[in-house]
C-alpha cells in the first residue's frame, strides 16, 4: 500500500503532467487542502488527521517538494455537514487553488465530495472515511483515493475475529448513515458467508445519538452473544453507558469499527470502557509499531508544536497513523 506521501505525490505528480503545470519554473507552493471537523464531536480525529498530514507534507518539503515546488496545508472545517463539505471543497480549489483534498471522519461528508472531485478533476483522498462506496463510486476516471480499510473488508474481519473466539449469534448496533449502511451491508454478508453465525438482531440509532439503554435493551432481548458496533464516539459512548448498568455476566462482547475512537472515547469513558469486553479494530498501534524508528523520528518532529511526544499522548490514533504512515509502504 502506497504511503500518504506517495499517495499525495502521485495524485499531485499526475495531475501536473496532464495540465502541464508541472513544467513551470516558479516556487510557488502546491496547496494540499483538508477538510474535516474541527468543533464537533469528532474534532480530535480531524485535528489528528491534521497533525499527520503536516507531519507528511514537511516530509515530503524536506525532500525537496514536487519538482522543487514545496507543499502547503490549507485547513477548512465542515462540521460533519455534508453540504458544507461540499461548498468547503470547491472553495479549497477556486479560491486557494488546491490540487488535493483530505476527508475528514465522516464517510457522509466524504461521498457528498465527490461530486465536487469529479466535475472539477481534483483527486480526494480519504485517511479515514471508509465507507465502501467512496472508492466503488462508479466515476471513471475516479478520482478518490483511500488509505484505510473499506468497510466490506473490515466487516469480514470482525466477524472472523469474533468466530474465532467462538461466538455464533451476533447483534447489530448501527447509526442510521450511509456509513453504517455501508457497513450493515459488509457484515451481513460475512456471516452469512461463514454458514455457521446468525445474525440474532439488527438495531439503529440515529446520529448523534448517545442514549442507547432501549437499543441495548433490545438486542439482550435477542439473545446476541456478541455486539458489533458502527458508531461515532458519542454512540460508543452511549453503549458503554448502558453496559456498565448491567450486570457483568449480561454483557455481550463488543467488536467495534475504529469510527468508535474519532474522538475523546477513551478519555469521556475511562473506567468504564475498562470493564467492558471491547475490541475495537484499528489498523496501526502505537503501543506496538512494526518500525519503531520511525516511529521515533515521528515523535521527534510533532513533541515540541503538537505536544504529542509519545504513544499515550495521541488521541484519535487512526486519523494520526493514517495521515502519516508510520509504516514504510
Amino acid at each position: 500500500m502506497l504511503s500518504l506521501p506517495s499517495v499525495l505525490s502521485a495524485a499531485i505528480l499526475a495531475l501536473f503532467l496532464a495540465s502541464g503545470t508541472a513544467r513551470g519554473q516558479t516556487a510557488d507552493p502546491i496547496v494540499i487542502g483538508l477538510d474535516a471537523d474541527f468543533t464537533g464531536a469528532t474534532a480530535s480525529g480531524g485535528e489528528a488527521i491534521r497533525i499527520g498530514a503536516s507531519a507528511a507534507i514537511e516530509e515530503i518539503n524536506a525532500a525537496g517538494g514536487i519538482r522543487g515546488r514545496p507543499l502547503r496545508l490549507v485547513v477548512t472545517n465542515h462540521r460533519a455537514n455534508p453540504r458544507r463539505g461540499v461548498h468547503n471543497f470547491r472553495e479549497l480549489v477556486s479560491r486557494h487553488g488546491a490540487v488535493a483534498v483530505l476527508t475528514g471522519v465522516q464517510s457522509p461528508v466524504a461521498i457528498a465530495q465527490l461530486e465536487p472531485a469529479h466535475t472539477l478533476g481534483i483527486p480526494i483522498i480519504s485517511p479515514w472515511a471508509a465507507a465502501t462506496t467512496f472508492i466503488d463510486n462508479g466515476h471513471a476516471p475516479n478520482y478518490a483515493f483511500r488509505v484505510s480499510i473499506r468497510d466490506a473488508h473490515a466487516g469480514g474481519y470482525l466477524v472472523g475475529e469474533a468466530m474465532r473466539r467462538g461466538y455464533r449469534r451476533f447483534g447489530f448496533l448501527m447509526q442510521n448513515t450511509p456509513w453504517g449502511i455501508s457497513n450493515q451491508r459488509a457484515l451481513s454478508d460475512a456471516v452469512e458467508a461463514t454458514g455457521l453465525a446468525e445474525i440474532g438482531a439488527q438495531v439503529w440509532f440515529a446520529w448523534g445519538q448517545d442514549h442507547l439503554r432501549d437499543e441495548v435493551d433490545e438486542l439482550l432481548r435477542a439473545e446476541v452473544e456478541a455486539i458489533f458496533l458502527i458508531a461515532s464516539p458519542k454512540g460508543g459512548q452511549g453503549l458503554v453507558a448502558a453496559l456498565s448498568a448491567l450486570p457483568i455476566s449480561e454483557r455481550p462482547v463488543v467488536f467495534s469499527h475504529w469510527g468508535v475512537v474519532g474522538s475523546d472515547f477513551f478519555d469521556v469513558t475511562q473506567g468504564q470502557a475498562a470493564e467492558i469486553q471491547m475490541k475495537i479494530l484499528q489498523t496501526y498501534s502505537f503501543f506496538a509499531p512494526t518500525d519503531p524508528d520511525r516511529l521515533k523520528r515521528l515523535f521527534e518532529v510533532i513533541c515540541k508544536p503538537y505536544r504529542i511526544c509519545g504513544a499515550s499522548d495521541v488521541k484519535a490514533p487512526t486519523g494520526l497513523a493514517r495521515a502519516k504512515r508510520c509504516v514504510a509502504s
